[in-house]
């Protein structure tokens, strides 16, 4: 009598570990599968989402009072699933709990990504194996193991050329009666889990140069075949890098490279925040910067003989141009201010911000690039507009245009940030600049 034909029996018997895959759990894990843009990487998805199915019945049917809550898990957030062969960030009560699937619990060794042990943001404090049997279409929740006891043991495994730890299945207990009782009674703070290492946004600045040459050669390979640890855990644990190795799997503009320039920008940049703009004030950093803030209209119309090369009545100028052929409206109290670029070609940026709604934290933003007065205008100069997903705008200042100027509108939310970045007609370094408004 071979050991899997002794395991069914036993699970036969003793149906506590046993769950029947629903018609509807594998047309369900199919379609999760399915939509994963790594192809290799569909059946290992398929799996997890089984086994997390299986689970949460387990949970429901043992002890219908225990709140479970998948949403939370890697399943799916797919950009995590792209990169992590096991569950994540599954919550269980005031727990976190980790699934590992097998196919074959027989294996003495079960193997356990380093990620969801060595790295804070994705450790649990259980880690329950989840064994998954296609043809008679069963889940079983064979063992698991708490994180105090996992990492107590941790030197005796080794560790994987591919991050992955080898544990014995004997570190797991199999009585899962256990796990429940543990999930009631227990608190969390009875199995203590590492705290997030705080060294994160000074690890991405000193990295970027070289994951900007390697993170678009990743492509569909792991993790580890291109990357040193340390480099794959900033990866990581960064949502938006995260989302970009994602995304980068089936985006083809021939900017989404230049995007990701653009978005370690975004994280490691200091940001600019328009809010106090509109209360006419301006912080230390854009003082930094050289931004100088510009009266209302209102106050504007008080002054004589204003020529063009005031700022304030250059803007006005322009504003009015703008009104002829836009219908934007521009709020008397909107935050307005400039700054000036010296180069080769001398280049003056307007910023013009308002709030739009206070209830939906929704803000815009007004650009207007050009040159200095009594220069002519700076043709070929670039400006491009990026946020954490995409570049949301691109232009070049061409004689064609019929202005002397670039000028664009956005409108943004709270959580957003918006990258503005010049690049001058001589071609010399880029300017970049971040903004947010916060509420």
């Amino acid at each position: 009598m071979n050991s899997n034909f002794n395991h069914l029996l036993t699970d036969f018997t003793n149906s506590s570990t046993m769950i029947e895959l629903q018609p509807q759990w594998l047309d369900r894990a199919l379609t999760i599968s399915e939509n994963l843009h790594n192809p290799s990487r569909q059946f290992n998805l398929y799996l997890q989402a089984l086994a997390l199915f299986s689970f949460e019945s387990w949970i429901h049917a043992r002890e219908p009072n225990l709140a479970i809550n998948i949403a939370t898990s890697s399943v799916f957030k797919p950009e995590l699933a792209n990169i992590i062969d096991v569950i994540c960030n599954l919550q269980v009560g005031d727990f976190k709990v980790c699934l590992i699937p097998t196919l074959d619990y027989s294996d003495s060794e079960i193997t356990i990504p380093r990620y969801v042990i060595d790295i804070p943001e994705f450790v649990a404090h259980f880690y329950v194996i989840v064994e998954i049997d296609e043809e008679l279409e069963l889940g079983f929740i064979r063992g698991f193991v708490d994180f105090e006891r996992l990492v107590a043991n941790q030197t005796n495994y080794p560790l994987d050329i591919d991050w992955n730890y080898a544990l014995s299945s004997s570190l797991f207990e199999s009585k899962t009666e256990k796990l429940l009782v543990n999930l009631q009674c227990l608190e969390p703070n009875t199995i203590i889990l590492p705290t997030q290492d705080s060294s994160g946004s000074n690890n991405l600045i000193e990295s970027q140069t070289t994951l900007l040459q390697i993170l678009p050669e990743v492509q569909t390979q792991p993790l580890w075949k291109k990357l040193t640890w340390e480099q794959a855990v900033i990866t990581v644990t960064n949502a938006e890098l995260r989302n970009w190795l994602y995304q980068s799997l089936t985006n083809n503009n021939p900017n989404f490279n230049l995007h990701l320039r653009d978005l370690f920008k975004i994280l490691s940049q200091q940001t600019i925040n328009l809010r106090e703009w509109i209360q006419n004030q301006i912080e230390e950093l854009e003082q930094e910067l050289t931004w100088q803030m510009l009266p209302a209209p209102a106050m504007l119309s008080n002054f004589r003989d204003i020529n063009t090369d005031n700022p304030a009545a250059s803007l006005n100028n322009i504003l009015a141009q703008i009104s002829e052929v836009t219908d934007i409206n521009i709020p008397s109290n909107a935050g307005r201010a400039y700054q000036e670029f010296v180069g080769e070609t001398p280049l003056r940026l307007y910023a013009v911000t308002w709030l739009v709604s206070e209830t939906e934290k929704t803000w815009s933003l007004l650009l207007i690039l050009g040159g200095t007065p009594n220069n002519i205008p700076p043709y070929g100069v670039k400006l491009r507009i990026s946020d954490r997903h995409t570049i949301l705008q691109e232009q070049e200042l061409t004689s064609d245009l019929g202005v002397a100027y670039l000028c664009t509108k956005l409108q943004a939310t709270a959580e957003e940030k918006l990258l503005v970045t010049i690049t001058p007609p001589d071609g010399s370094t880029e300017i970049s600049r971040l903004f947010e408004f916060s509420f």
